[in-house]
């Protein structure tokens, strides 16, 4: 549910925001806070909100799509941001630091350049305090271990790992992660293909400065928003720099002819679907729209889906849509889109995709509130922690 302090340093190292999102708890009862202002009183939910607003505004400064992606907006980001830091202040067995720990980082995050931001290496302040769990003791969340790691055991049967974990040592690059447990401060989990071949795993990696060695076929080697390129890692590039394809380019920018440039409008002339603006394709060397499931079709690229069947017709897998467009909002019962974006649901009343809210905002069900969070008493909240014991 909650990513750890590490995991906000860098827009590219979030994992959907941790545990809770992937495990959907909401039993159990939240324990009360280790200290006496563990994240409840008011010294300690102005601090909270005191650190969301440098961490946020930063956010929305230098990534505003990705803070757009988790929180919808930046009064979003402020709100639940600040109800997390006093969520995991709150749990069973974190460190008394917790509150000074979570604003030390953000205000780092805050003083930070958006180069920094983008490109530099982990914040040390950001190395959440080690909690009072012994190797092998019951946790929930990284910060209640004293090792600062909590290792969570797969279910077999739905391949979710266990709200409950054990406290264990924190790996080290090169040791195998899951998607779920993560790795250590400042490494990332990917998957790895072994050199002389072998079986593709997921391991710990430490990230690459500007400059580092790389492998392009692996993805996320390389620290903050660096990409690999022919075989360092480099800065994406910017607008008129020579390029081999759009995803060698910063932000939105499409590799037009050769160069770094904006994307295609509709009815430009082009040569590659991916140099149209979204939405758009190049199947008659013209940015056409893309069409929806079951249009008459003759070649894949025309198709929102990207395949055309057999039948010239438009596969029904059309990618989800924006905030305010149209969408179907029994699409998740019916299996007939459209869907909406990650950060959006489906408005019945409108049938058109709407931001999810945050903490304190009003909902009819879960669905409504941002991934992680619940709907309770029709307001969006932090869910319930289970007791680990």
């Amino acid at each position: 549910m909650l990513e750890s302090l590490a995991l906000r340093a860098a827009p590219t190292a979030i994992c959907l925001c941790g545990l809770l999102t992937a495990l959907g708890c909401n039993g159990g009862g939240r324990a009360g806070p280790t200290v006496d202002d563990g994240g409840v009183t008011a010294v300690g939910k102005s601090s909270c909100e005191q650190a969301s607003s440098a961490y946020c505004r930063k956010v929305f400064e230098c990534s505003p799509n990705w803070g757009e992606e988790v929180w919808g907006t930046l009064e979003g980001c402020l709100a639940t941001d600040a109800a997390d830091c006093a969520y995991l202040a709150g749990l069973p067995g974190v460190s008394p630091r917790a509150i000074e720990s979570w604003a030390k980082c953000s205000q780092a995050i805050g003083a930070r350049s958006c180069e920094e931001w983008r490109y530099g290496p982990p914040l040390e302040v950001c190395r959440y305090p080690g909690g009072a769990g012994k190797r092998g003791s019951p946790c929930h969340e990284f910060a209640q271990s004293e090792s600062g790691f909590c290792e969570h055991p797969k279910d077999p049967g739905t391949g979710l790992p266990s709200p409950c974990g054990s406290c264990e040592p924190e790996p080290a690059p090169g040791d195998a992660c899951n998607e779920f447990d993560g790795c250590g401060f400042g490494d990332r989990c990917i998957e790895t293909f072994p050199e002389t071949g072998g079986t593709v795993m997921l391991a710990c990696v430490q990230p690459a400065a500007q400059g580092g060695p790389c492998r392009e076929e692996l993805a996320g080697v390389c620290r903050g928003e660096l990409l690999c390129r022919q075989g360092r890692c480099e800065r994406p590039l910017r607008r008129g720099a020579t390029c081999a394809g759009s995803w060698q380019c910063e932000g939105d920018l499409r590799c037009v002819q050769g160069k770094c440039a904006d994307p295609l409008p509709e009815g430009a002339s082009c040569d590659d679907a991916g140099v149209c603006v979204r939405g758009f394709g190049c199947p008659f060397l013209t940015c056409d729209r893309r069409l929806p499931a079951g249009s008459s079709c003759q070649y894949h690229e025309q198709c929102l889906s990207d395949f055309c069947l057999d039948a010239d017709l438009c596969a029904d897998n059309d990618p989800p849509v924006a905030v305010g467009e149209a969408c179907a909002p029994d699409a998740y019962a019916t299996g007939i889109g459209p869907y909406c974006a990650d950060n959006a649901f489906c408005d019945p009343v409108t049938s058109s995709c709407v931001l999810r809210r945050p903490v304190g905002g009003p909902c009819r069900d879960s669905e409504e509130c941002l991934d992680w969070l619940v709907c309770g008493s029709r307001k969006c909240a932090e869910p319930l922690a289970p007791m680990c014991m």
